[in-house]
């Protein structure tokens, strides 16, 4: 109220219509000031992320936009984890990539193009407008014409001077209606072109210690150049600076294969790890693919099929592989154990042309005494898959050929072996086919 009575005891002379006016605006001016600014704050933007946002970076976006990922070497890559901190970094990280300008396509992307298989619903799309929207009306430091902020110090110009001479600011004495009275200027001069000798840059330069272009907040080596920001075990601490690059638990000094999880050791010093060294301390041999207990530099036969390693590069088979042989050696025994069998070989047939791959071929269809791995089954019986048309249809079939195996092999004999399980287009006889599963199953 005290500027409605000053404002009646300086126009006293006034009109009343004039005074009946500058009471309405000041009366309107104090309404607005009470009022909210509309520009956001960026402590708003972050509860945001961290409310409506996070859970979807985590979910969806960090499926590629992560170091390693498929868009891993671009300008917008997160860090994995809803800790404080990696909040403040994947905000900051979108924070960045909006004030670029880059709001629209941030929206536009996820809504089909490049991200066909991450496509956002209409409340996620809703949610990460709402953050572009806060994040552009984040109010920025006022500043001068000269592009110093405003107010002193550092950032801005500070006012010189400044008192007021001691004229009165009641208009009765001068006669004008200008608020100033007689006597006296308005205040001090602003000292120097920028604004009281302060930084013109209002403060909004990004420290970067390792000048590397990439802000320390938003870097995870700070104080050394980390090219790609490349951090291979996604810890948030960049390989550059990183003491353990690959997250085994063995410093990179004393790690034989610092970017390998896998392999910390190579007691031979044959380049390979001791976890895949099948000699651990022969440098000359690391492998053994027949599990024999001889090296495959050593091996003249490596796959065990019978014939040498000499004899089938000239022959042009596979040397590596057992099933591939000059006297078409094929045997059903997919695990390589010495023994066909139903519930090993003839499931790992079956499922193979049913179109399993990977672990769920092989899982609980392997033999204890199996000289193949997994990754071995499956290599062998890509090859071997052309021979497995038993009933001469030319095509290799779960429910004809892997059904006669797997029947065969549980002892099935007659019309309860064949039928329902040979092709319309078979060219072989019963006689034919029972010839081929004997010799493909005998040891």
């Amino acid at each position: 109220m005290n500027e409605f009575n000053q404002l009646f005891e300086n126009d006293q002379r006034r009109p009343q219509r004039t005074r009946s006016m500058a009471l309405l605006v000041m009366l309107v001016s104090s309404v607005l000031a009470s009022f909210p600014s509309a520009a956001s704050t960026e402590e708003e933007a972050f509860a945001h992320y961290q409310n409506s946002v996070d859970a979807l970076i985590q979910s969806k976006c960090i499926v590629c936009h992560v170091s390693g990922g498929q868009y891993g070497g671009i300008d917008l890559v997160y860090v994995r984890g809803s800790s404080l901190s990696q909040q403040e970094t994947n905000f900051g990280k979108l924070k960045n990539y909006i004030e670029k300008g880059k709001g629209n396509e941030l929206l536009n992307r996820p809504k089909g193009n490049r991200h066909t298989n991450q496509n956002l619903s209409s409340d996620q799309l809703l949610a990460l407008e709402r953050l572009i929207t806060l994040v552009e009306e984040i109010e920025d430091p006022a500043v001068d014409d000269d592009g110093g902020e405003t107010g002193g110090g550092e950032t801005g110009g500070e006012t010189s001077g400044g008192e007021s001479d001691g004229g009165s600011t009641d208009d009765s004495t001068d006669g004008n209606d200008d608020g100033l009275g007689s006597g006296g200027s308005s205040g001090g001069e602003t000292a120097g072109d920028d604004g009281g000798g302060g930084s013109s840059d209002g403060g909004s330069e990004l420290s970067d210690a390792d000048g590397d272009g990439v802000e320390d907040a938003l870097d995870n080596c700070e104080s050394i150049v980390n090219s790609g920001q490349s951090d291979l075990d996604a810890d948030n601490l960049g390989d550059a600076c990183d003491d353990d690059i690959d997250g085994d638990g063995v410093e990179n000094d004393s790690d034989d294969f610092p970017e390998d999880a896998a392999e910390t050791t190579d007691s031979d010093g044959d380049g390979v790890g001791d976890n895949e060294d099948a000699f651990d301390f022969d440098a000359t041999e690391s492998g053994d693919l027949d599990l024999d207990g001889i090296g495959d530099n050593t091996d003249d036969d490596d796959d065990e099929d019978g014939f040498s390693d000499l004899v089938e590069i000239e022959a042009n088979t596979d040397p590596r592989n057992p099933y591939l042989c000059p006297d078409d050696c094929l045997r059903f025994d997919f695990d390589y154990d010495g023994t066909s069998t139903a519930l090993t070989d003839g499931l790992i047939a079956i499922r193979y042309l049913f179109g399993f791959s990977g672990e769920s071929l092989s899982n609980g269809a392997v033999s204890s005494a199996a000289r193949f791995d997994q990754s071995s089954v499956e290599q062998f019986l890509q090859a071997a898959a052309p021979k497995l048309d038993i009933d001469g249809d030319n095509k290799s079939q779960a429910l004809t050929d892997g059904l006669l195996l797997i029947r065969y092999l549980f002892g099935f004999e007659g019309d309860a072996l064949f039928n329902g399980a040979t092709s319309l287009e078979a060219t072989r006889t019963r006689e034919e086919m029972l010839v081929i599963l004997e010799r493909r199953t005998s040891p």
